[in-house]
């Protein structure tokens, strides 16, 4: 308990936005066009030095491995999709685009869609800025539901209906306003105190940049661990959504916000970790804005700068007890 509670009481100092109030974000339909069109052309790189090694930290996957894995790194290599150079993020946006069109047209993912979404009004209440709420519910319903893939159906109940009240009271707890945001140690702390989560089944916590393979690598690490069924609360760019792994070693992210081409909500299936990885560089990257792809062009990862810097990210993970 002591774990867990230490875990999840890191609290970024970043300032969400209303739900509405985004950067504007491309739609499923654009992005494809624009992998496409990637994907046909070379992208030339200019010739760069390789940058100095960084000695490796290390991670674990108790409450310090927030801290542990947010070492000084080279923003620009993202070796895990191949690249031996220095590229822009412009360049590793294309190239991340190509790479996930590609796992879509090859079967290796796909996209399918929710009936509903984060922010619509039902009955049940208003689950808009809801998703730090939805997304450790749907979790821990995936991991304790016995079959690989949840049904739609929860995630759905979830969103229009477990959410709005249990929203509604963490926001009483805090005096905060109808809409705004709560940053996810206070509704972890929230679901632990009312025995909706169990602490034996915290996973660790990771953390720190999400163009960094090491950072990254050690969240899917931290789930490929457990044999049984896993769960992260992926929380990046004031959003969080769940990735949820099965039992076949299959994974899902499931993102609660419309999508702009559909306006519901999404799942995407990923057939292992390795395409989930494509898949989270994807997400992550169509999420910068071009300002953000200037300064992280400009400026190299650093911890003391570490919570200010859009390319920050916490993973919260969730396993069954079953391995």
């Amino acid at each position: 308990a002591a774990a867990a509670a230490a875990a999840v009481a890191v609290k970024p100092k970043l300032k969400p936005k209303p739900y509405g109030e985004e950067e504007e974000e491309e739609s499923l339909a654009d992005l494809l066009a624009a992998a496409a069109t990637a994907a046909s052309k070379p992208i030339a790189v200019p010739p760069a030095p390789i940058p100095t090694p960084v000695a490796a930290s290390s991670h674990s996957s108790g409450a310090s491995s927030h801290s542990n894995s947010m070492s000084t790194s080279n923003s620009l290599s993202m070796s895990q999709n191949g690249f031996g150079s220095v590229y822009s993020t412009r360049q590793l946006k294309a190239e991340t685009e190509r790479q996930w069109t590609e796992m879509l047209r090859s079967g290796r993912a796909n996209i399918t869609y929710l009936g509903t979404y984060q922010g619509v009004r039902r009955s049940g209440g208003d689950s808009t800025n809801g998703c730090t709420v939805i997304a450790p519910l749907i979790g821990f319903r995936h991991i304790k539901w016995t079959n690989p893939r949840l049904p739609n159906s929860h995630i759905e109940h979830v969103i229009d209906n477990d959410c709005p009240p249990i929203l509604s009271q963490i926001r009483a707890k805090f005096s905060l306003p109808n809409g705004s945001f709560v940053v996810p140690a206070d509704v972890h702390d929230y679901l632990f105190d009312r025995k909706l989560l169990e602490e034996s089944l915290f996973g660790g916590v990771h953390g720190g940049n999400v163009l960094d393979d090491e950072h990254m690598g050690s969240m899917i690490k931290g789930l490929e661990e457990f044999s049984h069924k896993a769960a992260v609360c992926f929380f990046f760019k004031e959003h969080v959504v769940a990735i949820l792994k099965d039992q076949r070693g299959e994974y899902e992210l499931v993102d609660s916000l419309p999508d702009p081409s559909a306006g519901v909500g999404i799942r995407i299936h990923c057939q292992d970790s390795s395409v989930l990885r494509i898949c989270l560089s994807w997400y992550c990257m169509k999420k910068f804005s071009l300002k953000n792809l200037d300064y992280i062009d400009s400026n190299p990862w650093n911890d003391m700068t570490a919570e200010l810097d859009p390319r920050i990210f916490q993973g919260h993970v969730w396993h069954s007890g079953k391995g």
